[in-house]
């Protein structure tokens, strides 16, 4: 039995912008109502997570953070579903409208679409 961990250090996030440009200039990309989402397949053994709120979205800080809290946290509890992949993801004016649940839902479905998302507990290769 194994134990599940649910934190998110920093090697499972995108931080530099040549890690930011090299997801977005994939060809894999998913539209949702409030996200688009990018994705690559890695090399690394887990997934990485990159989040981009604009101020076109709004220009209050504190909802810019807000949206980034929750994909944030969707992406640490989900973590041990997500296939080894990176992943940008970019809020669209719908987001700051939206719920934490219909913004996890989006998520969720967009990468069970493209087949990086598993809904039972074994973890995709």
């Amino acid at each position: 039995m194994s134990v599940e961990t649910f934190s998110f250090p920093k090697e499972r996030r995108l931080r530099t912008s040549s890690d930011f440009h090299k997801v977005r200039e994939s060809s894999h990309k998913l539209f949702s109502k409030s996200l688009i989402i990018y994705y690559l397949d890695n090399n690394l053994s887990y997934p990485r997570l990159g989040i981009i709120v604009s101020k076109k979205v709004s220009k209050k800080a504190v909802v810019r953070n807000k949206i980034k809290r929750q994909i944030r946290e969707i992406f640490r509890l989900n973590q041990n579903k997500i296939s080894a992949v990176d992943i940008v993801v970019i809020a669209k004016q719908a987001a700051k409208d939206s719920s934490y649940l219909q913004i996890e839902n989006n998520l969720l479905k967009a990468l069970a679409y493209a087949k990086k998302f598993s809904s039972d507990s074994t973890k995709l290769m």
